[in-house]
């Protein structure tokens, strides 16, 4: 779906997304889908830019994410 890797750590969810931005993810559609799922969700998550010593990564956050179950939930609609 696009993430790299899942961060659950105090009640937040983070997930980052394919770190080069030249990968052909960025340019599908499903990257779009998620970008409007995003738009129409705000309350539930949010899109933030990280810049770190690899460059910058695309951060999706969930907040109040107290357990596995939860987080596998806000996951379903994408």
């Amino acid at each position: 779906n696009g993430f790299e890797k899942l961060i659950l750590k105090n009640e937040k969810m983070i997930c980052q997304f394919i770190s080069s931005k030249e990968d052909k993810f960025y340019s599908s559609g499903e990257f779009v889908k998620i970008l409007q799922t995003i738009q129409n969700n705000q309350n539930l998550c949010q899109l933030k830019e990280k810049k770190s010593t690899n460059g910058e990564r695309l951060l999706l956050v969930f907040q109040e994410i107290d357990s596995v179950e939860k987080a596998i939930d806000c996951l379903k609609i994408f």
